[in-house]
């Protein structure tokens, strides 16, 4: 597992390097060339090429923080240093969107003339063009094969670069046979198209910061990793914190029968833990709940209570059953739906329409949070 983590490490910073390369000289020709042509919409087609270089930055710095050892400072590593690094990187893009859009108006405002297009400028859109349309499909494709999400989005970004060399090879066609200059446009859609990218940038490292669902793919693939387990009869509570780049923490409940030892439960746990681990999942902790299932009045009972909250929509599952005929409790967990402003009512009324139908039992509810 360790050998295919440090080798998808490898392959990702590798690409990226390519990536950081030619966004790089591509930008550094476009601003010569844009300053000698007097072309405000190269020079900053070089600046969008730069902020995809700073992406890449932020892809390499995740990756690698996310590979340092824990230590005790920082039980849980450094992954999330990826964050710190991209609100200031996604700040310097905005700003330089906004002043890029705001001195593109004032150019169409006060138009100084064409730009002198010539055959340096159709060849670098033209190189560029190309570059980073077989890019942005190679980065995309890879990315699929890594699961990686940030180089998905790389590629994403560089086909949007191919399309903004095709859009300006097309206005400097247009300039050289028709005679209509097309630049102070072309100049406000690319500015746009960097702020546009710093905004996304900055809304992506927002949510990680506040937490976010974990990606419903990976989730779904752990869960049935976990209950195809035998001794596993429920998979829930499964929470997931992300660390950086591929670097995932979190905590399961599950449900057992009664008669299950606590020997075998051990057992069970560390099943878990292992089969977590080898999808990239470090589980630092297995609730276990015994579920008395077995016995045909609880199973009647969990029936019932099923059927009941079944007609709420507001609760979108009940789970985690114990029915103690000594104690006389009927005890779960319901996950409610947070977009509902009604679900506490809702609970409220499963309750009491429960205490109606099992007059002698205590009915025992707690809330699980649906991530």
């Amino acid at each position: 597992m360790e050998n295919h983590e440090t080798t998808r490490r490898q392959k990702i910073i590798s690409h990226n390097k390519v990536a950081i390369l030619l966004n790089l000289l591509l930008s550094l020709f476009k601003i010569v060339i844009g300053v000698s042509v007097r072309s405000r919409a190269i020079i900053l087609d070089a600046v969008d090429g730069l902020t995809e270089m700073m992406a890449s930055v932020i892809s390499i710095i995740s990756v690698s923080a996310a590979s340092k050892k824990a230590d005790k400072g920082h039980p849980l590593g450094y992954g999330r240093i990826e964050y710190v690094s991209s609100l200031f990187i996604t700040i310097l893009i905005i700003y330089l969107g906004i002043q890029a859009i705001i001195s593109s108006v004032g150019e169409m405002m006060h138009s100084e003339g064409a730009p002198s297009y010539d055959s340096s400028a159709i060849a670098i859109m033209l190189v560029s063009f190309l570059v980073k349309a077989y890019h942005g499909v190679e980065a995309r494709h890879e990315g699929k094969k890594l699961d990686s999400e940030a180089m998905i989005m790389t590629g994403t970004d560089s086909l949007g670069g191919a399309a903004v060399s095709l859009l300006l090879l097309l206005s400097i066609f247009v300039n050289r046979v028709y005679d209509i200059n097309l630049e102070p446009i072309i100049s406000i859609i690319i500015s746009v198209m960097i702020c546009t990218a710093g905004i996304k940038m900055a809304r992506n490292c927002t949510n990680k910061l506040i937490g976010q669902r974990p990606d419903p793919e990976f989730k779904k693939k752990i869960m049935q990793t976990l209950v195809s387990e035998d001794g596993v009869l429920h998979v829930c509570n499964l929470v997931i914190h992300t660390y950086g780049e591929g670097a995932h923490v979190g905590s399961v409940d599950i449900e057992v029968s009664e008669d299950m030892t606590a020997a075998e439960a051990t057992k069970l746990s560390r099943r878990l833990i292992r089969k977590a681990k080898e999808h990239g999942l470090t589980l630092t902790s297995v609730g276990i709940t015994g579920s008395n299932i077995s016995d045909p009045r609880a199973a009647e009972i969990i029936d019932t209570v099923i059927d009941r909250a079944r007609k709420y929509k507001d609760i979108i599952r009940t789970q985690l059953f114990t029915v103690d005929f000594e104690e006389k409790v009927i005890s779960f967990y319901v996950v409610l739906d947070y977009s509902s402003k009604d679900r506490e009512n809702s609970l409220e009324q499963l309750k009491s329409e429960l205490e109606e139908i099992f007059p002698d039992m205590t009915i025992d509810i707690a809330t699980a949070i649906d991530i």
